[in-house]
């Protein structure tokens, strides 16, 4: 007698809760400003919630070993940031940008915002096995963090935030995500300083003598140098907050402190005082407020000093010369 045997398989079930078609995606506009001036300071911190009306299809895979439990096992949770993470304290955070660090909380049904990251939350409810739409990942709040302050408005692209995972099974987790926190937006600050209520200011050196002017690295002999005003009002700076201005432009062939001008023989040179030159683009000049005035319009002044430099030590080309900077306001 020939007997043949067909061998039965069993695939035991693995707990995971998965998507079909892939991970939700939960598309987040962080869009916010910072209102109190005061929390525009390096390690200051704001919150923001968000959320929305979104669900995704999902099954949590079972066996009899999960359907035979009383009470029936339920779904746990694990966050995990998508991209490298920075301690602060006993919070995480992800970078944004250099002004920007960012901390992410999931909502779980029944428990309430978990921050990431976090392993086996259990949402409290014994239905995992029969579940098939889910919420988790569609609400929560986001921790923003300033490392360093700024004026204006900072652009967030983009940016993958966050991936939730789940199971029936704590400790045992899919590879892949059920859903995702991708966050993009803008944050504004309304703090803004103008200078020179927006004019351009002129230095005008006046007639030099060429034959005056032929030792490099030195200004023109007899020459005083041109003093200069620079004001500027500045809008909801608080008294934490500390301010410079840098002057920007083209560095001189072989002087980069001193600005470079369309004479390739003379460069300009800006000074804090008759000895201490400001190094163009690098240099800070501290810009005080008057600390009396109502944060929402502070003024001050900065004189500097500018003055024409030799470059080569030959002796300059006859005719005007011209070269220009832009002032950018730091905040610290």
């Amino acid at each position: 007698m020939l007997c043949a045997f067909l061998p039965s398989y069993a695939f035991a079930a693995t707990g995971f809760c998965t998507t079909t078609g892939g991970p939700k995606i939960f598309n987040v506009d962080a869009s916010t400003s910072v209102a109190n001036p005061d929390d525009n300071q390096a390690g200051k911190t704001f919150t923001e919630r968000f959320g929305s009306s979104e669900s995704y299809s999902a099954h949590c895979d079972c066996d009899d070993s999960d359907l035979n439990k009383d009470p029936h096992p339920g779904v746990s949770y694990k966050s995990e940031y998508l991209a490298p993470a920075i301690e602060y304290g006993s919070s995480s955070y992800i970078r944004v940008n250099d002004n920007i660090d960012l901390a992410a909380a999931i909502n779980i049904a029944n428990v309430g915002d978990m921050q990431v990251p976090f392993i086996d939350v259990w949402n409290k409810k014994n239905n995992g096995c029969s579940l098939n739409s889910f919420t988790t990942g569609q609400s929560g709040t986001l921790t923003f963090r300033i490392s360093k302050p700024f004026l204006g408005q900072i652009v967030i692209p983009q940016m993958a935030v966050a991936a939730i995972y789940g199971t029936v099974r704590p400790g045992q987790y899919s590879s892949e995500p059920m859903a995702k926190v991708f966050v993009q937006g803008s944050i504004t600050v309304p703090q803004s300083c103008e200078i020179n209520a927006g004019e351009v200011i002129t230095v005008d050196f006046g007639t030099i003598f060429a034959s005056n002017f032929t030792t490099r690295g030195h200004k023109p002999d007899g020459f005083v140098d041109k003093k200069t005003a620079i004001a500027y009002i500045c809008k909801n700076i608080s008294d934490g907050v500390a301010l410079t201005m840098t002057f920007s432009g083209a560095p001189a062939n072989g002087m980069p402190e001193a600005l470079a001008t369309n004479n390739p023989d003379v460069g300009v040179l800006i000074k804090k005082d008759s000895e201490q030159v400001i190094p163009l683009n690098t240099g800070e000049v501290p810009m005080p407020l008057d600390p009396s005035a109502d944060i929402s319009r502070r003024t001050g002044t900065v004189d500097i000093l500018t003055t024409p430099v030799n470059l080569s030590g030959k002796t300059p080309q006859n005719g005007e010369f011209s070269g220009s900077a832009s002032i950018t306001v730091n905040i610290r």
